[in-house]
């Protein structure tokens, strides 16, 4: 036990909750400061373009090597917060699995924007909190889910809001609006049938001696062919029109960001 500092022992919930809250706001502001600083500015250069960073006279190998003291600074308040809240430190937090956690959380939320890994964060823990209580596959959600980022979403979830300014400034987000609606359905049809038949796959192969699941707040016999026939259609029919209103949506995009004779 620590001597108390100013009092407090940061023993009660409460004391560390405002503990790790403090030091998070601060080491954030702190890092949104180095991103502002010449290094942090050169430091998005050489992440984007290396070799033009030393055309122009710096060296790429010890702006990394700031960044990289830097990372290492905040990723030792990081470490030291976690002891504290949890207590205990095994070899499971150390391993590489929670440097490819966090890799991971950063690639969601999109490497190119500041919040971007923050957004990344927040949707990952949901997906191994909340998630994870209602099924014992949310990892498997996750790969998909960073899967899906990397195919569709390189930018991550602030790139896709980043994307949306363009038609916000021109004034022409409306235009969006309906053809969005028209693939939401269908898409949301498709998520729920695949997220079903995944489910109803791993009930059978480690619960097969019971008989009924429940699965989006209802039950299920999965001995029945009826709820395997349903989201089978649902998610073919699903992909089928979506795929269908996709092209209305790259159409709608395309006008809606259409500048003096270019497209975005």
């Amino acid at each position: 036990m620590a001597p108390p500092t100013f009092g407090i022992e940061f023993i009660t919930q409460k004391e560390v909750y405002f503990l790790i809250a403090f030091w998070v706001l601060l080491s954030t502001f702190c890092m949104y400061l180095f991103t502002q600083t010449p290094v942090g500015k050169m430091a998005n250069a050489v992440r984007d373009n290396p070799e033009r960073a030393e055309f122009v006279g710096y060296s790429q190998r010890w702006v990394r090597y700031v960044s990289f003291c830097a990372a290492g600074f905040f990723a030792g308040v990081a470490g030291a917060l976690f002891a504290i809240n949890y207590e205990i430190l095994t070899e499971q937090n150390l391993n590489l699995n929670m440097s490819f956690q966090v890799l991971l959380a950063t690639y969601i939320g999109g490497v190119g924007f500041f919040l971007g890994p923050i957004f990344g964060a927040i949707l990952f823990t949901l997906l191994q909190t909340v998630i994870g209580l209602q099924t014992d596959l949310w990892a498997l959600y996750t790969g998909l889910v960073f899967i899906f980022m990397v195919m569709f979403l390189p930018a991550g979830l602030t790139g896709l809001f980043a994307m949306h300014m363009i038609p916000i400034q021109l004034g022409r987000v409306g235009m969006l609006i309906k053809p969005y609606s028209k693939i939401f359905l269908p898409g949301l049809a498709f998520v729920i049938g695949i997220i079903a038949l995944i489910e109803l796959i791993n009930h059978v192969r480690h619960h097969g001696e019971e008989q009924f699941m429940t699965l989006f707040w209802v039950e299920f016999d999965t001995t029945s062919f009826v709820p395997w026939v349903l989201f089978a259609l649902m998610t073919i029919v699903g992909f089928y029109i979506s795929r269908i209103f996709a092209k209305e949506v790259a159409e709608a995009w395309g006008e809606a960001t259409f500048v003096e004779g270019e497209r975005r």
